[in-house]
């Protein structure tokens, strides 16, 4: 221990003033000093405000290039916040959970659902042959056989959650796309913040059109939640407050 703070002391000296600043910053001032990094996501986005879409510089990660432009264009200039990471971690695990426990609870009935199905299916068919032979009826009825029920379940559980993750991705990429708008200022989609009407949380858009939207109260959460996403996460605004925290604590440092 004693060692170990000596170690530190005496490298901490051979640090510059503004490295040693750094060391001794919280967790929230890293994270917004952060945004006046060159090579951020804020900064980026102030690089390229006054650039054309045709103009600014495509990304080179990877999964910039495997990822068709027409589906999904990756920007370096935006990044989703924490909030918005949370609730979709939040929605997947609960999906996943909701997916296993049906599969687990479900199947073992489906058996039983099956056989009781088969008797009331050989009930009716053999009803409706009144006037035959016994023995022909027999072998009609063994014909009605109720196929597996378990494939088909697990194929429609499958095919439910992928349709839900797809719409989930698509809800993304309209998030993004307001969020622009809204750090532009543009209304088109989003109408500008109420105080008098404001709700603070999550859909896409309204059905009722723009007439009746003020109406719906899921559109109005979900406009809430865009313009608590634009006041708390503008890379113009965290851009500036981060340079002014860098030179309050410069000057700090110094003094």
């Amino acid at each position: 221990m004693l060692i170990g703070k000596l170690y530190r002391r005496l490298k901490r000296k051979r640090l510059s003033k503004e490295e040693q600043f750094r060391i001794e910053l919280t967790q929230e001032e890293r994270v917004l000093l952060r945004a006046s990094d060159p090579n951020s996501a804020e900064m980026l986005y102030v690089r390229n405000l006054f650039r054309s879409a045709d103009k600014r510089p495509r990304s080179d990660a990877l999964i910039a290039r495997l990822i068709p432009k027409f589906i999904y264009e990756w920007r370096d200039d935006f990044h989703f916040s924490s909030r918005v990471l949370c609730v979709y971690s939040s929605i997947c695990l609960l999906l996943f959970f909701i997916a296993i426990h049906v599969c687990i609870e479900t199947i073992p009935y489906l058996h039983a659902f099956q056989g009781t199905l088969q008797q009331f299916v050989q009930h009716i068919s053999s009803s409706n042959k009144v006037h035959g032979n016994t023995n022909e009826v027999k072998e009609q009825t063994s014909l009605f056989i109720v196929p597996q029920l378990v494939r088909p379940f697990i194929l429609a559980v499958a095919t439910t959650a992928i349709i839900i993750i797809i719409h989930l991705l698509a809800l993304l990429a309209n998030i993004r796309r307001n969020l622009f708008q809204s750090f532009r200022g543009d209304c088109c989609e989003i109408p500008r913040r109420q105080r008098s009407k404001y709700v603070s949380y999550a859909t896409d858009y309204s059905p009722l059109g723009r007439q009746l939207e003020s109406f719906d109260a899921g559109f109005k959460a979900y406009c809430g939640f865009i313009h608590t996403e634009c006041a708390h996460r503008h890379p113009v605004m965290l851009v500036f407050a981060s340079h002014l925290l860098s030179q309050v604590k410069l000057k700090q440092a110094v003094g």
